[in-house]
């Protein structure tokens, strides 16, 4: 249920209606308001509930009827809970200047997963895109268990080098290749136990797989110890040393499921 006010249009596109042979066309718009709620109940008990709130939002100003719409500037929050979990993000949206998102899931009184990012991404105007994040920084917190902390001083490099990758691959050199210019704009370790000490390095690397006619390449995320020994992420985060985070992965899965049935 939306309230508090509509705090800015957004322009939807444009959209036809005929009435016979008769062709209307005709353009849409969406107020966004400055808070939506919603509420999920199951024979009168409230089994979940999302909460949007915007505290600013502004639009700009593209010329009439301009789809996608740009926004300069958004500030808000979101909250939500399901069953014993609850979710809780704020965000802030500022193209050219800088952008951030903090996020916490708990359970209880467990926190499951903190998530805090924040960079910079340039808006071109004229063709109404986003284009080059900047300096952008992610640290995620799993359990209190496992910390990454990751950096990315150009996102376009990282992306177009990915998608290189998947159009040759299969051709070693070319992914190899674009592992290594991903790996020249990123960089990211892992702590454990929310201590400061670097257990190991993330690269992305290369990987192959056959077929009966052909090899395949692909780029996948590694490990790395300073005792030249790594693995991939599902070598080490397995069961023998991460059994309760994959339980309460589990879980949050079967809880989603349960609401559903």
């Amino acid at each position: 249920m939306p309230s508090d006010g509509i705090k800015g249009t957004v322009y939807g596109g444009k959209d036809r209606r005929y009435s016979g042979n008769k062709e209307t066309r005709y353009d849409f718009t969406f107020e966004v308001p400055g808070k939506v709620t919603a509420l999920l109940t199951r024979q009168g008990q409230t089994q979940a509930s999302a909460e949007l709130i915007v505290n600013s939002l502004n639009i700009k100003d593209q010329g009439k009827n301009t789809w996608p719409t740009v926004m300069s500037s958004a500030n808000g929050s979101f909250h939500a809970t399901m069953l014993a979990y609850d979710i809780n993000t704020t965000f802030n949206y500022a193209p050219n200047s800088g952008n951030s998102v903090s996020a916490t899931v708990k359970k209880g009184n467990t926190t499951l997963v903190t998530v805090n990012a924040k960079g910079t991404n340039s808006v071109n105007s004229s063709k109404n895109e986003f284009e080059n994040g900047k300096n952008i920084t992610a640290d995620v917190d799993v359990l209190g268990r496992v910390q990454l902390h990751a950096t990315c001083s150009d996102a376009k490099t990282f992306y177009d080098a990915n998608e290189r990758a998947e159009d040759y691959d299969e051709d070693a050199d070319i992914v190899k290749d674009c592992a290594k210019k991903m790996n020249s704009v990123f960089s990211a370790y892992i702590t454990n136990n929310g201590g400061s000490k670097e257990q190991g390095t993330i690269k992305i690397s290369t990987a192959a797989d056959k077929d009966y006619y052909n090899t395949y390449y692909y780029l996948t995320p590694t490990i790395n110890f300073s005792d030249g020994t790594y693995y991939d992420f599902d070598e080490y985060f397995s069961e023998k040393y991460f059994q309760k985070v994959i339980d309460m992965y589990n879980q949050l899965i079967k809880d989603f499921e349960d609401l559903g049935d």
